[in-house]
């Protein structure tokens, strides 16, 4: 009765910590966009009609409503009931300004809450604590997110003469590590405003059977097209020019690490090439919540000729590749290492990098291989006395 009569209303409130209701940006929206996937994470992305203001600047942007990191509810009011769709952050801004009148927009892309959890790596010892004890400790860190823990119980209880569990990562990285040693999951899911279920266990396969897909059946139809294909092919830009895969690894989640050199021209100078990393989901679509929508570019400090050659994933998600970059009298060895996000992980070498001159000339990596105690081997060519040989360095994990 009340929906009929009220309709189905959008609710948008932005905050710092707690959103709030900001009616004065509503006339500028122009589109919504909320995203659920098992695989990539749930995001959301806002794009908005802007206008410069008397001071020159976008009053959408300058309104501060969207700064990074900012929380965002977003909902679909039916009748009075709100029904959540994400609780989520702004992680990224972009600004089109055009020369026509009404045509500047203003696009803010965010993933749900769960990266929250996901900002700062810690250095912490767990004695004598099950996983779900520590789990449930780490999700209280959390009281401004309305967390509703929902946390299996475990049973083993590690003593410290035998081990204990220690914490080198972010929180978002720990739960999720324990919950893959005990065959569980962990999300986020928006229970109501300003709530959120925070379920680490067992996947939950409840509900009925999906009807089949049906076409061209009257009254028993459920879908309006049906296509398939069988192509198999991704394709990945990065900026338009030379890109190029030459190796590729699989990490405990089953997603693909693809790592190689991304190109680009700048039309007065020759062409500069630089480590290139992408990530895939299982199924082949670009894991969005990896580095920018997918992709990352990393540049060691070389004028041209960069690129990856070896590709490894730690068991604990983070990233290492390794290649060719620049040196004084050639090309030099290479290491980069990233956390499961695509960040580099500045606590590996320097701000996450490692250059090796192995000889004054040239070096040119052949390969990369991880060793079942975590240190890393890199082995390749390089120049000896006017002629070629090979090498192998081996690196701590640190």
């Amino acid at each position: 009765m009340l929906e009929s009569a009220l309709g189905i209303r959008l609710l948008l409130w932005v905050g710092t910590t707690v959103p709030r209701p900001r009616p004065e940006l509503l006339p500028a929206l122009q589109s919504v966009e909320v995203t659920n996937d098992a695989d990539t994470g749930d995001g959301f992305q806002l794009t908005f009609a802007v206008g410069k203001d008397l001071t020159g600047g976008y009053d959408v942007v300058e309104s501060g409503a969207f700064e990074l990191l900012n929380r965002v509810w977003i909902a679909a009011v039916l009748g009075v009931v709100p029904e959540m769709l994400i609780d989520g952050v702004v992680t990224r801004h972009d600004l089109r300004p055009s020369w026509e009148p009404g045509r500047s927009t203003f696009t803010v892309t965010g993933e749900d809450v769960t990266l929250k959890l996901d900002l700062e790596e810690r250095n912490e010892p767990y004695s004598n604590q099950p996983d779900s004890v520590i789990v449930t400790k780490l999700l209280g860190a959390y009281p401004e997110l309305g967390l509703v823990p929902r946390v299996t119980a475990t049973t083993d209880v590690p003593t410290e003469t035998d081990r204990i569990p220690h914490q080198h990562e972010t929180d978002l990285e720990l739960i999720r590590r324990v919950a893959r040693r005990n065959g569980f999951v962990f999300y986020l899911e928006p229970l109501t405003v300003g709530t959120n279920t925070a379920h680490w266990g067992p996947v939950i396969r409840g509900g009925l059977p999906q009807p089949a897909l049906t076409l061209g059946q009257g009254p028993f139809a459920n879908l309006r097209s049906l296509t398939f294909s069988n192509d198999g092919l991704v394709t990945t830009d990065f900026l338009g020019y030379f890109d190029e895969i030459r190796d590729l690894a699989v990490d405990p989640g089953g997603r693909l690490v693809a790592g190689g050199q991304s190109c680009e021209f700048p039309g007065n100078a020759d062409e500069v090439c630089d480590f290139g990393l992408v990530r895939y989901t299982a199924t082949g679509s670009l894991d969005r919540r990896f580095g920018r929508q997918g992709r990352i570019r990393t540049d060691l400090g070389g004028d041209v000729g960069e690129g990856i050659r070896g590709v490894v994933v730690q068991t604990d998600g983070r990233i290492v590749a390794t290649g060719d970059t620049a040196g004084p009298g050639g090309p030099d060895v290479g290491l980069t290492r990233y956390r499961a996000n695509g960040s580099l992980d500045r606590s590996f070498g320097v701000n996450g990098v490692v250059i090796t001159p192995v000889s004054p000339a040239t070096d040119e990596v052949g390969g990369l291989a991880l060793q079942t105690d975590g240190r890393l081997v890199v082995a390749g060519t390089t120049a000896v006395q006017q002629s070629f040989g090979f090498f192998v360095s081996r690196y701590l994990s640190s």
